[in-house]
Protein backbone atom coordinates (compact mmCIF):
# COMPACT_ATOMS: atom_id res chain seq x y z
CA UNK A 1 0.00 0.00 0.00
CA UNK A 2 1.22 3.14 -0.97
CA UNK A 3 -0.46 6.39 -0.67
CA UNK A 4 1.60 9.73 -1.71
CA UNK A 5 -0.38 13.60 -1.57
CA UNK A 6 0.65 16.47 -2.37
CA UNK A 7 -0.75 20.17 -2.14
CA UNK A 8 0.38 23.38 -3.02
CA UNK A 9 -1.13 27.39 -2.94
CA UNK A 10 0.07 29.94 -4.99
CA UNK A 11 -1.10 33.45 -4.16
CA UNK A 12 -0.54 34.90 -7.47
CA UNK A 13 -1.65 38.49 -6.33
CA UNK A 14 -4.00 39.39 -3.46
CA UNK A 15 -7.30 39.16 -6.23
CA UNK A 16 -5.53 35.61 -7.21
CA UNK A 17 -4.75 32.14 -5.89
CA UNK A 18 -3.83 28.82 -7.51
CA UNK A 19 -4.35 25.64 -5.48
CA UNK A 20 -3.28 22.16 -6.82
CA UNK A 21 -3.22 18.77 -5.84
CA UNK A 22 -2.00 15.48 -6.80
CA UNK A 23 -3.13 12.24 -5.19
CA UNK A 24 -1.15 8.95 -6.26
CA UNK A 25 -2.59 5.91 -3.97
CA UNK A 26 -1.45 1.99 -4.70
CA UNK A 27 -3.19 -0.69 -2.90
CA UNK A 28 -1.62 -4.48 -3.99
CA UNK A 29 -3.09 -7.40 -2.14
CA UNK A 30 -2.12 -10.75 -2.48
CA UNK A 31 -4.55 -13.86 -2.05
CA UNK A 32 -6.53 -14.08 1.18
CA UNK A 33 -7.98 -17.45 2.94
CA UNK A 34 -11.56 -17.58 4.53
CA UNK A 35 -14.21 -20.54 4.84
CA UNK A 36 -17.79 -20.70 4.87
CA UNK A 37 -20.63 -23.02 5.23
CA UNK A 38 -22.82 -22.47 2.57
CA UNK A 39 -26.69 -23.57 2.91
CA UNK A 40 -25.40 -26.36 5.35
CA UNK A 41 -25.23 -29.07 2.79
CA UNK A 42 -21.99 -28.02 1.37
CA UNK A 43 -18.80 -27.02 2.40
CA UNK A 44 -17.68 -23.94 0.05
CA UNK A 45 -13.59 -23.11 1.28
CA UNK A 46 -12.57 -20.25 -0.58
CA UNK A 47 -8.75 -20.34 -1.35
CA UNK A 48 -7.28 -17.45 -2.60
CA UNK A 49 -3.52 -18.02 -3.86
CA UNK A 50 -4.21 -21.43 -5.16
CA UNK A 51 -1.00 -23.01 -7.65
CA UNK A 52 -4.01 -23.22 -10.36
CA UNK A 53 -5.29 -19.51 -10.44
CA UNK A 54 -3.91 -16.54 -9.57
CA UNK A 55 -6.03 -14.59 -6.77
CA UNK A 56 -5.33 -11.12 -5.04
CA UNK A 57 -6.55 -7.45 -6.14
CA UNK A 58 -5.37 -3.97 -7.41
CA UNK A 59 -7.14 -0.74 -6.55
CA UNK A 60 -4.75 2.01 -7.95
CA UNK A 61 -5.95 5.34 -8.73
CA UNK A 62 -4.51 8.87 -9.56
CA UNK A 63 -6.56 12.19 -8.66
CA UNK A 64 -5.69 15.83 -9.72
CA UNK A 65 -6.69 19.05 -9.45
CA UNK A 66 -6.43 22.77 -10.01
CA UNK A 67 -8.27 25.27 -8.87
CA UNK A 68 -8.19 28.68 -9.72
CA UNK A 69 -10.07 31.64 -7.54
CA UNK A 70 -10.15 35.50 -8.81
CA UNK A 71 -11.69 38.28 -6.46
CA UNK A 72 -13.15 40.39 -9.05
CA UNK A 73 -14.46 42.77 -6.09
CA UNK A 74 -18.11 42.58 -6.49
CA UNK A 75 -18.14 38.50 -7.13
CA UNK A 76 -15.39 35.54 -6.90
CA UNK A 77 -14.83 33.75 -9.79
CA UNK A 78 -13.70 29.95 -9.26
CA UNK A 79 -12.25 27.49 -11.42
CA UNK A 80 -11.69 23.58 -10.76
CA UNK A 81 -10.66 21.33 -12.96
CA UNK A 82 -10.01 17.89 -11.94
CA UNK A 83 -8.98 14.32 -13.75
CA UNK A 84 -8.86 11.10 -11.92
CA UNK A 85 -7.38 7.48 -13.45
CA UNK A 86 -8.57 4.74 -11.76
CA UNK A 87 -7.69 0.67 -12.56
CA UNK A 88 -9.10 -1.47 -10.18
CA UNK A 89 -8.39 -5.62 -10.73
CA UNK A 90 -9.71 -8.45 -8.75
CA UNK A 91 -8.92 -12.07 -9.02
CA UNK A 92 -10.09 -14.95 -7.18
CA UNK A 93 -11.41 -18.59 -6.69
CA UNK A 94 -13.29 -20.81 -4.64
CA UNK A 95 -13.35 -24.53 -4.19
CA UNK A 96 -16.65 -26.64 -2.90
CA UNK A 97 -16.04 -30.26 -1.49
CA UNK A 98 -18.46 -32.06 -3.58
CA UNK A 99 -18.34 -35.12 -0.96
CA UNK A 100 -21.44 -34.31 0.44
CA UNK A 101 -22.96 -35.47 -2.92
CA UNK A 102 -20.99 -38.71 -2.80
CA UNK A 103 -19.08 -37.31 -5.80
CA UNK A 104 -15.29 -37.36 -5.23
CA UNK A 105 -13.11 -34.13 -5.83
CA UNK A 106 -14.19 -30.57 -5.86
CA UNK A 107 -15.96 -27.71 -7.99
CA UNK A 108 -13.38 -24.80 -8.67
CA UNK A 109 -14.71 -21.32 -9.80
CA UNK A 110 -12.34 -19.02 -11.07
CA UNK A 111 -13.07 -15.41 -11.78
CA UNK A 112 -11.18 -12.27 -12.56
CA UNK A 113 -12.61 -9.04 -12.65
CA UNK A 114 -10.59 -5.73 -14.14
CA UNK A 115 -11.97 -2.06 -14.50
CA UNK A 116 -10.48 1.31 -15.67
CA UNK A 117 -11.94 4.77 -15.56
CA UNK A 118 -10.53 8.02 -16.85
CA UNK A 119 -12.82 11.24 -15.28
CA UNK A 120 -12.26 14.68 -16.27
CA UNK A 121 -14.33 17.30 -14.80
CA UNK A 122 -14.74 20.71 -15.40
CA UNK A 123 -16.52 23.69 -12.86
CA UNK A 124 -17.11 27.34 -13.33
CA UNK A 125 -18.53 29.40 -10.26
CA UNK A 126 -19.34 32.89 -10.44
CA UNK A 127 -19.81 34.11 -6.37
CA UNK A 128 -21.44 36.91 -5.02
CA UNK A 129 -21.63 37.63 -1.14
CA UNK A 130 -23.70 41.07 -1.01
CA UNK A 131 -25.07 42.46 1.93
CA UNK A 132 -28.38 41.50 1.43
CA UNK A 133 -28.25 38.75 -1.72
CA UNK A 134 -25.60 35.92 -1.61
CA UNK A 135 -26.09 34.30 -5.25
CA UNK A 136 -24.00 31.68 -7.52
CA UNK A 137 -23.99 30.81 -10.89
CA UNK A 138 -22.16 27.94 -12.61
CA UNK A 139 -21.59 25.10 -15.27
CA UNK A 140 -20.24 21.83 -14.64
CA UNK A 141 -18.99 19.36 -17.38
CA UNK A 142 -17.93 15.93 -16.45
CA UNK A 143 -16.61 13.64 -19.25
CA UNK A 144 -16.21 10.07 -18.05
CA UNK A 145 -13.95 7.06 -20.23
CA UNK A 146 -14.82 3.28 -18.70
CA UNK A 147 -14.03 -0.21 -19.55
CA UNK A 148 -14.27 -3.00 -17.56
CA UNK A 149 -13.93 -6.86 -18.23
CA UNK A 150 -15.18 -9.99 -16.37
CA UNK A 151 -13.90 -13.88 -16.76
CA UNK A 152 -15.10 -16.55 -15.24
CA UNK A 153 -14.23 -20.17 -15.52
CA UNK A 154 -15.31 -23.58 -13.66
CA UNK A 155 -14.31 -26.92 -13.64
CA UNK A 156 -14.17 -29.77 -11.91
CA UNK A 157 -11.16 -31.31 -9.50
CA UNK A 158 -10.73 -35.19 -9.38
CA UNK A 159 -8.00 -36.41 -7.25
CA UNK A 160 -5.86 -33.51 -8.15
CA UNK A 161 -6.63 -33.10 -11.50
CA UNK A 162 -8.80 -30.54 -13.57
CA UNK A 163 -11.23 -31.47 -15.98
CA UNK A 164 -13.22 -29.33 -17.91
CA UNK A 165 -17.53 -29.44 -17.49
CA UNK A 166 -17.84 -29.30 -21.31
CA UNK A 167 -15.61 -31.61 -22.94
CA UNK A 168 -15.16 -34.24 -19.68
CA UNK A 169 -11.06 -33.73 -20.46
CA UNK A 170 -8.41 -32.33 -18.76
CA UNK A 171 -8.63 -28.71 -18.48
CA UNK A 172 -6.06 -25.70 -19.44
CA UNK A 173 -8.36 -23.29 -18.34
CA UNK A 174 -6.79 -24.14 -14.61
CA UNK A 175 -3.58 -23.87 -15.55
CA UNK A 176 -3.10 -19.85 -16.37
CA UNK A 177 -4.78 -17.13 -14.41
CA UNK A 178 -8.42 -16.78 -15.20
Amino acid sequence: LSHIRLRGLWQVSDDFTADISLIQHRNDEGGNSGSNVGDGNFLVVERNGLPLAEAGSSNDYDLYNLTLNYDLGWAELVSSSSQVETEVIVKSNSIIDLSPLGLPGFDLFSASNFSEQSRFSQELRLVGNGKQLHWVVGAFYLDVDRRAQSDGGSGIYLNGAAYDYDTGLPGELFLAPA
